[in-house]
């Protein structure tokens, strides 16, 4: 690998960081980016000896990212985190090592992503009291899907609660597991009954 493929690597790689940071809600903890960017060559292969904290490093430096509380990173100065893109984050940050491919999704989805084993999945947030507007917004956004895409209810969901409670009010087709976040920030999971 020549010089100037290694610079055009090094800033593919900071547009795909500062893409992350933008569309996980605009403020990311430093780990979810380490976790998710790992350094590949041209033909795909991982180079293990690379983290992407000189990348992250050299964003702070020129202004492209700013250090917010802790670990956490932002695309604008004085940015917290949105609770459900953060929390979908931690859920694919969770998952990550079973994950192919990822894009972060329209409601009431927040990211789908597709295993290793080609199996898609779904994660979705659900607000306290929102619990019937994410199952009428299913119920519909499947309705309306065309019939020669993939079946959204063939996709599995991870569904994110803000309160246990919140899980015996809902009846989301394909739920794999419950996820809710707790104040440390750590995703504890549940099996649906």
């Amino acid at each position: 690998m020549d010089i100037m493929d290694k610079r055009r690597g090094f800033d593919n790689l900071n547009e795909q960081i500062l893409d992350f940071v933008t569309n996980g809600g605009g403020c990311v903890r430093r780990a979810h980016i380490e976790r998710v960017f790992p350094f590949k060559d041209k033909e795909g292969n991982i180079i293990s000896n690379h983290n992407p904290s000189r990348n992250i490093n050299y964003l702070l430096k020129n202004r492209r990212l700013y250090q917010e509380e802790g670990d956490l990173l932002s695309d604008k100065g004085g940015t917290k985190p949105q609770p459900a893109m953060y929390a979908a984050v931690c859920v694919l940050c969770g998952a990550f090592d079973n994950v192919e491919s990822y894009s972060f999704a329209a409601y009431p989805a927040q990211i789908n992503f597709v295993t290793k084993k080609t199996e898609m999945y779904e994660i979705i947030y659900v607000r306290y009291g929102d619990e019937a507007g994410i199952q009428a917004s299913i119920s519909v956004h499947e309705q309306r899907r065309p019939k020669n895409n993939f079946p959204i209810s063939k996709a599995k969901r991870m569904v994110i609660v803000e309160d246990l409670s919140q899980i015996e009010k809902l009846q989301i087709p394909g739920t794999a597991r419950y996820a809710m976040m707790q104040p440390n920030g750590e995703m504890d999971y549940f099996k649906p009954a």
